[in-house]
């Protein structure tokens, strides 16, 4: 998110040709393509881990013109310097709430791209459990821009969710209303499935975080925090469903 640039005069004779502006149109082209073959890398790297571990039904949408875009945002707003990624990985374990998925992208593609498809499994139980008025839509768009542990392991979602599963339980229990209790098995009905892609979502991040554990020191730590994260959100289904 970055830029400039400046004109020759038309006036200017022919043995002037080597404008020192012609170096830099020659390194941003070269530039251009060095970003294009790093994204392309990137998203083959995604890929062929997904493919050679048979999860390729999950990796389809790496190569959409939405990852594309979303890519090149991220890789012209966090410097590819490998020293400076590492430095910046190594800090993160102080706070990782300050975690971004676009720089931990640029620094391990195919861990976050496993770690991206576990958000979206959460954002998904967060429409089936809560509620879908406007205020609570906003509220869900909202928790969709936090940083990803700061989302994971927000207690106030977690709070939110036990709310909205207790109103949930009450209509579950035996009741003359047979339309309000067709209504709370269908959701009770979408929640277990969203549990069920969440722990296969869970699944692929701890096989990625563990097969790139060499090359990557801060698996541990984040892989341990993302499980936390997962387990708060099962135990609150069970504590407040399963328990009334």
């Amino acid at each position: 998110m970055v830029r400039t640039s400046s004109r020759v005069r038309k006036s200017s004779p022919a043995k002037h040709s080597k404008n020192p502006q012609a170096t830099p149109r020659r390194s941003r082209t070269h530039d251009t393509r060095t970003v294009k073959r790093s994204l392309a890398s990137n998203q083959r790297a995604v890929f062929d881990w997904y493919e050679e571990n048979q999860y390729r039904d999950d990796v389809g949408d790496i190569f959409s013109s939405k990852w594309q875009c979303r890519l090149t945002d991220w890789r012209n707003e966090f410097d590819p310097d490998t020293q400076n990624l590492h430095d910046r990985m190594l800090q993160l374990k102080e706070d990782p709430k300050t975690l971004e998925l676009g720089l931990f992208f640029v620094a391990h593609s195919v861990a976050a791209f496993s770690l991206w498809h576990l958000l979206q499994a959460c954002y998904e139980l967060d429409k089936r459990i809560c509620e879908t008025s406007i205020s609570q839509n906003k509220k869900l768009a909202e928790w969709q821009q936090w940083r990803p542990f700061q989302y994971l392991l927000s207690t106030d979602i977690v709070s939110e969710w036990g709310t909205h599963l207790d109103s949930l339980s009450t209509q579950v229990k035996p009741s003359t209303n047979i339309f309000k209790k067709e209504i709370a098995a269908s959701r009770l009905l979408a929640m277990a499935e969203g549990v069920q892609v969440l722990e296969e979502a869970l699944s692929i991040v701890t096989s990625v975080f563990m097969g790139k554990r060499k090359d990557m020191p801060c698996s541990f730590w984040m892989l341990d925090l993302i499980r936390e994260g997962v387990d708060n959100r099962c135990r609150a289904i069970e504590k407040h469903i399963t328990h009334h």
